[in-house]
């Protein structure tokens, strides 16, 4: 039992949590409005501004030492850095994930978190800096206005076809080195996996049905009357 919450095999009177164990400090941590009110404001007004001073920091760089008088070029070079430095991330944050797990020292799986997520960043910096140059240097330059209203609506709209418009944002925010172990040093790209696990999850709670109705042979499953166990 961790924490000085109990868990009671009820519904939680006051937030109907639909879960058989409901720890009974959950109504008080949702209703904690004061907190959630301090980390926003932490997060909008602190922790972005400092990720768009990183940002324009790196982007710059990039603008000033690597090819400036050829933003053509400039933008190819910035894609084969993001697209190298992912096929990289891609082979050492399972390593790195490994390695979380074994820690118990919070600064070591502190420092695991931030090589890792600092790669990242880096990743993403390049990848928008030599796909926005790219189009500025080839899509409609001609007609700035009618480019950006183009992209952004292909953009939005493809992303929501795909159902993840949320991954334009900058997401919240979270303290390095607390991750649980399974998320510790991992990008959090799903969507092929999300969509094979539901699947999967629903093949094995069919052959479950199955296997309860074999067991239970007293029992129509195609009886649509609610059975009470």
């Amino acid at each position: 039992m961790h924490g000085s919450g109990t868990d009671k095999n009820v519904l939680c009177n006051k937030c109907r949590t639909p879960s058989i164990t409901v720890n009974a400090d959950c109504c008080e941590q949702a209703s904690n409005k004061e907190l959630y009110f301090l980390d926003t404001l932490l997060t909008v007004c602190i922790i972005h501004q400092l990720v768009v001073v990183h940002w324009r920091g790196v982007w710059e760089i990039f603008d000033v030492q690597v090819l400036p008088h050829d933003t053509n070029m400039s933008a190819i070079i910035s894609l084969i850095v993001a697209y190298v430095l992912q096929a990289l991330l891609c082979l050492v944050q399972a390593g790195a994930n490994v390695l979380y797990r074994l820690q118990c020292s919070k600064i070591r799986r502190w420092a695991l978190e931030t090589f890792t997520f600092f790669i990242a960043n880096l990743v993403a910096i390049s990848h928008w800096r030599g796909v926005w140059l790219l189009l500025d240097c080839h899509f409609m330059p001609d007609n700035p206005g009618l480019s950006a209203g183009i992209t952004h609506s292909v953009g939005i709209v493809v992303l929501w076809l795909m159902l993840c418009g949320h991954s334009v944002t900058a997401s919240g925010c979270r303290v390095d080195g607390e991750s649980p172990n399974e998320e510790g040093c991992l990008m959090p790209n799903y969507y092929v996996r999300l969509f094979v696990s539901r699947d999967s999850a629903a093949v094995n709670d069919t052959a479950n049905v199955s296997v309860w109705a074999v067991s239970n042979p007293q029992i129509n499953i195609n009886d649509e009357r609610p059975v009470q166990f």
